[in-house]
């Protein structure tokens, strides 16, 4: 059995080579002396319809032929014959899981990708898969040609048998390969010139999503499953002659009743054996029985004579310590899945928290750098040095451009920052004399400030050295001598 496990959708081209390589018969020497070809069944999936799955095949000997659009209903032995008993089992094994969940994690039905593929495993094993076979023949799919086997024909097939006189087109093939034969030049590499598909042959062109990657988690299938079968069978071939004791002795008890009561013990022991094979063998008359007989053993019966009341005492206390022990290795198990489903949540947490802080730093960085680009980026002293609202605006965004590139500023400090940048340029336009020596001073003292910032500052500088730690609080001083040098207002006074 081979698994493909993908998000949504079906497989893709890659896989099915992959699956046909595993699974076709390779052309030997003795198939090309016995003639030995082989059709392949496919519907029309957008990976099933490639030169490289065609090719492929027929360098194993393999003829692909297609179940055309609208017919695998009709003619796909898949649907019609497996499909059908693959659920139901399926639905069998799925609530059984569900069942045993509830008993470690009561109320969760999540499913992981392992518990759904052990189910389709489980599945796969119990399924009648002769049953194809029959299905092959009442889809006409491999009747014999003489007509021998047409009465095999049944279902929705026979309706499209019936329609189309299928006797007759296979009458008027058989004529028409005899005349290919008898004309002579044609051999089987030229089957696939041959064959004539139909104008719309309904393909599915959107193949399945990418396959993700390996499954995680050790196979259904490795040493550990081989060495537990390996321990039942021996436990089944053993049973009998090195049989262990199953009830307990205790002061008081006759060896005879203990005897009877460690019978009674095994009998009930492989009754539920046998009740969960029935069960999963889909035997529900053998269930039934097998479950009244269990149900009859663990609930004991009326005993008449002291030896069988001391029996069915013995075999009931045996009975409430297997009970008591099962509660304690249930109470355990939820224990440790109460455990591991803390652990999941706090990682889960964790890393919505990772990626929340993620998101938002890539906001925030984004919001920057719409910002920044609505600002010049390239500064001289005499672009700072123009007069009138033009050169005001300039200074403004110089120090707006600043301000976004330094570490972000308190709460109250943000709340400020208009006021004193305006305040600070009008200080500086008042105490120099022309508007370009406040230029010269604006860009030497936001040089100094860069500088000082080094790898602290966001976005590109050439003071952004790797190896220069820079200081985070350089434009906070720089922001305080701002505020120092706008003169305050007094307060009130008496005279």
């Amino acid at each position: 059995m081979s698994v493909v496990w993908s998000e949504k959708g079906s497989y893709r081209q890659e896989h099915i080579l992959r699956y046909l390589a595993q699974w076709l018969d390779p052309w030997t020497a003795e198939r090309a002396a016995a003639a030995d070809y082989r059709l392949l069944m496919m519907d029309m999936a957008g990976s099933h319809v490639q030169e490289s799955v065609v090719d492929f095949a027929w360098s194993r000997g393999y003829m692909v032929l297609y179940h055309y659009g609208g017919i695998t209903g009709v003619l796909q032995v898949n649907d019609t014959d497996l499909h059908g008993p693959f659920q139901r089992i399926f639905l069998e094994e799925e609530q059984q899981s569900f069942n045993e969940k509830q008993e470690l994690r009561p109320g969760c039905i999540a499913r992981s990708p392992r518990e759904v593929l052990d189910d389709v495993v489980a599945t796969w094993r119990r399924v009648r898969h002769d049953q194809a076979v029959k299905g092959h023949k009442s889809t006409f799919l491999t009747c014999a040609l003489d007509g021998s086997e047409d009465k095999l024909v049944s279902r929705e097939a026979l309706e499209c048998w019936l329609a189309l006189d299928m006797p007759k087109v296979r009458q008027e093939v058989k004529e028409q390969v005899d005349k290919f034969l008898a004309v002579g030049g044609v051999t089987i590499c030229q089957w696939t010139e041959l064959i004539e598909h139909p104008a719309d042959p309904g393909i599915m062109r959107y193949e399945g999503q990418e396959f993700e990657g390996d499954l995680e988690g050790p196979s259904w299938q490795d040493d550990a499953f081989d060495a537990l079968v390996a321990e039942d069978n021996r436990e089944t071939e053993e049973a009998g002659v090195n049989a262990k004791t199953l009830v307990t002795a205790e002061p008081g008890d006759s060896p005879a009743a203990v005897v009877l009561a460690d019978v009674a013990a095994k009998r009930l022991e492989n009754l539920k054996k046998l009740r969960e094979a029935s069960r999963r063998s889909a035997v529900p008359g053998a269930f039934f029985s097998l479950d009244t007989a269990v149900r009859q053993l663990e609930k004991g019966r009326h005993a008449k004579n002291p030896a069988d009341r001391e029996v069915e005492s013995i075999l009931r206390r045996h009975v409430e310590k297997r009970l008591a022990d099962q509660q304690a290795d249930l109470a355990g198990r939820r224990a440790v899945a109460r455990r591991e489903d803390a652990a999941a949540k706090k990682v889960k947490e964790a890393l919505a928290a990772v990626n929340l802080k993620k998101t938002k730093a890539a906001a925030e960085s984004k919001l920057l750098k719409e910002k920044l680009s609505d600002l010049p980026k390239l500064w001289y002293a005499a672009t700072l040095g123009k007069e009138g609202k033009e050169g005001t605006k300039l200074r403004r965004d110089l120090l707006q451009r600043l301000k976004l590139r330094s570490p972000k500023l308190s709460l109250a400090r943000e709340a400020r920052w208009p006021a004193v940048r305006d305040d600070y340029i009008r200080r500086l336009e008042k105490i120099h004399k022309s508007t370009a020596q406040v230029g010269v001073v604006l860009a030497a003292r936001a040089k100094t400030c860069i500088k000082a910032l080094g790898s602290q500052g966001a976005g590109f500088s050439k003071h952004k050295a790797k190896d220069t730690k820079g200081d985070p609080e350089a434009f906070l001083r720089f922001y305080a001598e701002m505020v120092a040098s706008v003169p305050k207002s007094t307060t009130a006074f008496e005279l």
